[in-house]
């Protein structure tokens, strides 16, 4: 009888729908010939496969090794006695033949690190991770001392539990031999002391029984004995587990967790870090954790995470065998940064975890409130991600933030919370639509609730991450399937899901070997490197399509669930390349070629090679990318379809992302479908989500609304197109708005949790769900006093007004801490003017009692009054309900909403404001001429994403006529144009908002201009050839400290029904922002900009500061921001981090490169000008009454904007 192994693994990893893939397989197998290979049985908790034995490395095959939980654990035994326990297991009563125990620590180290577990004695050069025996193990050098090597987290041993120890251990060739033993702090008791030697490696085990009391200073470190005459050695060690016996029988686990029970609670206040350590966000980190006084609520003392290098370092626990993969619990936690150091983007609370050998990086929780100022108090609910062998959370700053500053952590709580509720009386979305509806997902949602509502909803998933490329390998051309993509293959095929591939070859997540040969040099276009290249790209699609054909039937076979692939994704460049496509690696090595061959690879692995036979094409196979919407994009996009056609490219279908937000116009997106209309192609919405910004209940309602527009443009585009060229499916980029890549923008249908928001009452088309639109106004911070001039303060000019019902006039207001300052023109003259303002009723009247303070003035036939509302308790970031009605008698003339009805004002930071000196044209050079001398300048000080560190600029303005002048001075260490994004080059961006009219979307009259520091232009939102024909002239040149860029704007745009209308000249103002990219070639390092916090310019005009232009008789030398209220402000908002991820953030068309030189316009891109915004906008209900009164004076509204993607 052959040999076997018997895996056994508790039922949480083993899914029972194992067993139906098993029978499937093995029929597979044996129409080809041969016999059944794997079997599988899944019982109580305990799942079972068989398969005959593979050759595992030596080491790695311990039968005194101890099974972690959820470890595969691999024994060779007889089948006939194996049968016999299952037999037992299957058969037995409530007392099972096998104990599953609970992981409490382990550590493998085939990931490279050491886990949870740290250095005990020696030095940063004591530990390494070396290859050895077929595996990864740790090294420990020149040991010196019995307790040199490596500890257990500290925290993690409980008082009256016995737990079981488990380690393999051998001393370096030629050490002579000795003992070695785990020893438990502070008592020192020895466990498993046993001889070791360097032939061979040895297994200790051993148990120990807590006592009774406080167990917060227990720890065990490995220790050795010293060997005479040999005063260092090195040993090894591999295959760490500590586990504790946990019962198992029919029914519910003993002493399961229940709802309330509290599984993590530190508060440092002992002095005790509870298991908590140190966490090295990189191989050159050591960041150091400190318990200091002061802790939140006035409580002792707090853990300090300081000394940190790199944005991963932070603070740890291990939490193997005690949260469990796939269940939600709830964080509380108390955050803070020090006193003056940088928040930036704020903080996230993640995971590390490991399956088969695999570890995967999860972000949890965003926790972008925290400040430098105070404590914040975090509440939210995470589930913990699939793991079978060692999982940690910690706590870090923002993925590619950069900030290191030091931060504090108290008061933490991990607990069980309440089930989740899904509420399956809901239509479910997929009801509502003729075509497959999808869900982009990771393991998280397979399990509890959350597959409850994924189930209800939706019909297919996507793998958000785990089919990237990258995701499939754990070292050069060493192939594994991710355990998250297993995962979700299991889910699709139990319950009958179709999966949509994403993605087999894309620039971004894609190992940096694969364009290096065996050696480590990087390949080029040479004829050998070339074929090589090719070769990879063959054998990866291959491995893909056999990998899971052997484990889930053929192609089209009914126990197969995957149906599309992703095939190329983001290949289109966001800049004019000859071509149109983006200059990646594989772009350098293959050029257009890649894009073939990975179509035909796939085509020949999926459609034939592991199809089944009668099945006709089972996956289909698209091109995907992101800014289809825009017609520059989009155009270069079609080109490159219309050429693999020609080519006759196995291709099926075109993928539209649409990362939109409520600014973008709907008529763009039936722009981008429509473009591929008579290609015969299907068409498929891969990774729709729609962001919010701010998140507050009004533009939640917009959303709705978006969401609404959105479906029906998508059940119309499919009922009228040909059959060929229907919408394949549509994919929300996310099940719930805590689990999205875009979390603080709540871009998704349903909450946290997993209660249906105004989106998915639109989606499904329920007008009954969406609440009425609400009005929304923008109050920067600033005061104006009653007093002569208050009617013709700089705070009013700076922004348009509100406007009122029925023609009646407008309104402004500013905020302080006292009192909101409201100014009402009215065209009436009022009896008295009321306000509703945060749940109470307030009015003014001259010398009427009970008035609020303030004042009133005719000005040209018509009244302002200002008024000061009383308040306390504000600061930006906050909202309240307003509303403003103007009175003659009874009647209300006018008001700001509908009766009974209130608006919602959203408190900011001072708005930025600048002079611009009317002088004599520079010469446009690149050059600090004697014009620009006596020219303030502004600083590009807020860091809105990437490091505080990272380049900023000295800005300056001028103009003379109608055209503005800019220079930027900017400083950068390093100077990096690699990146093959223009967003991700060392470039500046000038933001313009002719006019001033702050209406959130961008119009015909607003401009992105962005230009890098070789002078290579290219522009994000709006018309790309409208923002050419603006650029004058551009210049740049380098500097002893960076580069700098000079450019001269035409300021034209459109008014009264035309074109090309001059809007520059004295006493105008218009809407401004400076921004500076800092490019490294690992990706963007920093984003720093003047006026908006928010990192979202690029697709929001409401928050970018505002420049008023004054004659040239005006001093010029005043500081910037000197108006009451004008401050550009010193601290920065923690922003929205609008681009971390490779080939995420927009950018259209871009000029030829002309380094160091002038330029003047460029020439038209191929895009056409499109169309009207048809919903949505952060603006207020006012701004888009004068938006509509702007369009009947012939201005058209044309709004382009950049995406981005993960």
């Amino acid at each position: 009888m052959s040999s076997r192994e018997w895996i056994w693994r508790p039922t949480w990893w083993c899914a029972a729908a194992r067993h139906r893939r098993a029978e499937e397989r093995r029929r597979v197998r044996d129409e080809r010939g041969s016999a059944p290979t794997e079997l599988s049985w899944c019982f109580r908790n305990v799942c079972v496969t068989t398969r005959p034995a593979s050759p595992r490395p030596a080491h790695k095959l311990s039968a005194t090794t101890k099974p972690r939980k959820g470890a595969l654990v691999h024994r060779r035994i007889s089948p006939l006695v194996s049968l016999a326990a299952v037999g037992a297991l299957i058969l037995g009563g409530a007392a099972p033949a096998v104990a599953a125990p609970t992981t409490i620590s382990s550590v493998d180290f085939e990931d490279g690190t050491t886990g949870a577990w740290t250095r005990s004695g020696g030095t940063d050069s004591t530990l390494r991770v070396i290859d050895l025996d077929g595996g990864k193990v740790l090294e420990v050098i020149d040991r010196d001392a019995d307790y040199v090597g490596i500890q257990t987290p500290s925290g993690i041993f409980e008082a009256e539990q016995t737990y079981d120890f488990s380690l393999r251990i051998r001393l370096a060739p030629g050490t002579p031999d000795t003992s070695a033993r785990l020893v438990m702090k502070p008592s020192y008791t020895w466990i498993g002391n046993t001889p070791v030697t360097a032939s061979s490696w040895t297994t200790i085990t051993g148990s120990y029984t807590a006592a009774a009391g406080d167990a917060s200073g227990l720890q065990a470190y490995i220790g050795t004995s010293d060997i005479a005459g040999t005063p260092a050695y090195s040993y090894y060690i591999d295959d760490i587990v500590v586990t504790t016996e946990a019962a198992s029988g029919g029914g519910e686990e003993p002493g399961a967790p229940q709802p309330g029970d509290v599984l993590i609670d530190t508060d440092f206040d002992s002095g005790d870090l509870d298991g908590w350590t140190a966490r090295a966000g990189s191989d050159t980190s050591d960041p150091q954790i400190t318990i200091v006084d002061g802790g939140a609520d006035g409580t002792a003392a707090a853990a300090q995470v300081g000394q940190r290098t790199h944005e991963g370092d932070g603070v740890q626990r291990d939490i193997t065998g005690l949260l469990e993969p796939g269940k939600t619990y709830a964080l509380s936690a108390a955050v803070r940064f020090a006193p003056g150091s940088a928040p930036g983007q704020g903080l996230t609370l993640s995971a590390r975890t490991v399956s088969g050998g695999t570890q995967n990086f999860s972000n949890l929780l965003q926790i972008e409130n925290a400040t430098a100022s105070g404590w914040t108090t975090v509440r939210g609910e995470f589930t913990v991600p699939t793991y079978d062998s060692a999982a940690e959370i910690y706590v870090e700053a923002r993925y590619n933030s950069g900030n290191t500053s030091t931060f504090l952590v108290d008061q933490v709580q991990v607990s069980v919370p309440e089930a989740a509720q899904v509420d399956t009386g809901l239509t479910p979305v997929q009801d509502t639509v003729d075509f497959p509806l999808g869900v982009a997902i990771d393991s998280r949602e397979t399990t509890g609730a959350a597959s409850d509502l994924l189930l209800h909803h939706f019909g297919q998933i996507t793998p958000e991450n785990h089919m990237k490329v990258e995701a499939w390998y754990t070292g050069p051309g060493q192939f594994t399937r991710n355990a998250e993509a297993t995962a979700l293959l299991d889910y699709a095929q139990a319950e009958d899901l179709r999966l949509y591939g994403h993605v087999l070859v894309w620039h971004s997540q894609t190992p940096a070997w694969f364009f290096q040969d065996d050696g480590g040099r990087e390949l080029t276009a040479s004829d050998a490197d070339k074929q090589l290249l090719r070769d990879r790209l063959r054998t990866h699609i291959f491995d893909v399509a056999a990998s899971i054909a052997d484990d889930y039937g053929l192609y089209g076979s009914d126990t197969n669930p995957l149906v599309a692939w992703d095939v190329v994704n983001e290949v289109i460049s966001d800049q004019a390349t000859p071509d149109g496509l983006r200059t990646s690696r594989w772009y350098q090595v293959l050029g257009e070629e890649f894009i073939r061959l990975a179509f035909q690879y796939a085509d020949d692995a999926f459609n034939d090679e592991y199809a089944a036979a009668g099945t006709d094409r089972p996956v289909k196979l698209f091109i995907n990318d992101y800014n289809t919407e825009i017609d520059a994009k989009g155009a270069q996009y079609a080109a490159l379809v219309e050429r693999l056609l020609d080519a006759d490219v196995p291709i099926d279908g075109v993928g539209h992302q649409f990362h939109t937000s409520i600014n973008t116009p709907i008529s763009a997106l039936r722009g981008a479908l429509e473009r591929f209309e008579g290609f015969g192609l299907l068409q498929a919405i891969t990774e729709l989500d729609v962001t919010i910004n701010p998140a507050d209940d009004p533009n939640r309602v917009r959303q709705g609304y978006y969401y609404r527009d959105v479906f029906d443009l998508m059940r119309e585009y499919h009922a009228a197109a040909p059959a060929a060229e229907k919408i394949y499916s549509a994919t929300i980029w996310g099940l719930t708005d805590t689990r999205s890549w875009r979390a603080e923008q709540q871009p998704l249908l349903f909450t946290g949790g997993f209660e249906p928001k105004p989106a998915y009452y639109g989606a499904i088309d329920d007008s009954s769900g969406l609440p009425s639109l609400i009005t929304t106004a923008n109050v920067f911070e600033g005061d104006v006093q009653p007093g002569a001039g208050f009617t013709d303060a700089a705070e009013w000019r700076n922004l348009p007004f509100n406007p009122l019902t029925a023609n009646a006039g407008g309104w402004q207001a500013r905020w302080n801490p006292d009192h909101l300052a409201v100014i009402v023109r009215s065209t009436a003259t009022p009896d008295r003017v009321a306000f509703t303002y945060r749940g109470q009723e307030y009015f003014f009247a001259p010398d009427a009692a009970g008035s609020v303070p303030g004042a009133q003035a005719v000005v040209d036939g018509e009244t302002y009054t200002l008024a000061h509302l009383p308040h306390s308790d504000v600061a930006a970031g906050q909202g309240a309900d307003f509303d403003v009605r103007v009175l003659t008698g009874d009647q209300v003339v006018g008001a700001w909403n509908s009766p009974g009805a209130t608006g919602r004002l959203s408190f900011l930071e001072p708005l930025s404001f600048v002079r611009v000196p009317e002088l004599t044209a520079p010469t446009v050079d690149g050059q600090m001429d004697a014009t620009w001398a006596d020219v303030p300048a502004v600083t590009t000080g807020r860091t809105v994403e990437g490091s505080a560190e990272g380049a900023s600029a000295e800005v300056r303005t001028l103009w003379e006529d109608n055209t503005l002048y800019v220079l930027f001075d900017v400083t950068d260490a390093v100077i990096d144009l690699s990146a093959s994004d223009p967003w991700q080059q060392d470039s500046v961006e000038l933001f313009l908002d002719l006019g001033n009219t702050k209406a959130g979307t961008y119009g015909p009259n607003d401009t992105q201009i962005r230009i890098s520091a070789d002078n290579v232009l290219s522009f994000g939102s709006g018309n790309t050839a409208t923002q050419q024909a603006r650029v004058a002239a551009s210049a740049t040149a380098r500097t002893d400290t960076g580069y700098r860029v000079e450019v001269a704007i035409d300021l034209v745009g459109q008014s009264g029904g035309q074109s090309n209308v001059p809007l520059g000249g004295v006493d105008t103002v218009h809407g401004i922002d400076f921004q500076v990219n800092d490019g490294r070639p690992a990706g963007r390092f920093a984003v720093k900009t003047w006026a908006d916090p928010t990192g979202t310019g690029y697709q929001n005009t409401a928050r970018w500061g505002v420049a008023e232009f004054v004659a040239a008789a005006t001093d010029p030398g005043t500081d910037p921001g000197t108006d009451p209220g004008m401050d550009p402000g010193t601290d920065p908002g923690p922003g929205t981090d609008p681009g971390t991820d490779p080939g995420t953030e927009p950018g259209t068309d871009q000029g030829t490169p002309i380094p160091g030189t002038a330029s003047g316009p460029l020439p038209p891109s191929r895009g056409s000008a499109d169309a009207l915004a048809t919903t949505g906008g952060t603006a207020s209900l006012g701004a888009l009454v004068l938006g509509g009164l702007l369009l009947l004076s012939g201005a058209a509204v044309a709004v382009r904007r950049r995406s981005q993607r993960a």
